[in-house]
């Protein structure tokens, strides 16, 4: 199972890859996408912190394009690192965390990896909406496109 969640993180990365290197050729991208790019990647690093206990619940921040980016490459990294990590990655435990409205709250790390994928996906698309309201080609982001990718390789 283990295996499953490292390639949903994989994908991840490589959708949000996809993102950044459509929107490095837009000029002046709108402050909404990178505002939902940023929640994106500010969500992949509390759901992070919420499992190794240090987080902010700071979701929503506009940033630069450019650390985004990195951002996004570190959190992956982490996320990788502690699948990977035999005294971190029992898919079964739970975790306690306050969410952002500061009510207490239980986790098991294989639901909190699942919601992170599916919520990234769901704010892929909000931005891939704006890139067409923007008069701009939306990027192909969904998993079965990363999978066709890599047989092709």
């Amino acid at each position: 199972m283990q295996n499953h969640f490292i390639n949903l993180f994989e994908y991840n990365d490589w959708a949000n890859e996809q993102i950044f290197l459509t929107l490095v050729k837009v000029e002046n991208p709108p402050e909404k996408i990178l505002e939902l790019l940023g929640h994106i990647i500010l969500s992949q690093e509390n759901w992070l912190g919420r499992v190794r206990g240090n987080y902010d619940n700071v979701f929503w921040k506009v940033l630069s394009l450019k650390e985004l980016q990195q951002r996004s490459k570190k959190s992956t990294s982490d996320w990788l690192d502690l699948l990977n990590n035999p005294v971190e990655n029992n898919l079964e435990k739970e975790y306690q965390y306050r969410n952002t409205k500061g009510i207490e709250a239980v986790s098991k790390l294989k639901d909190i990896i699942t919601h992170l994928i599916n919520h990234s996906t769901y704010h892929r698309a909000q931005i891939n909406l704006l890139l067409r309201q923007n008069s701009f080609e939306p990027v192909q982001t969904d998993y079965i496109f990363y999978k066709r990718k890599l047989v092709s390789r």
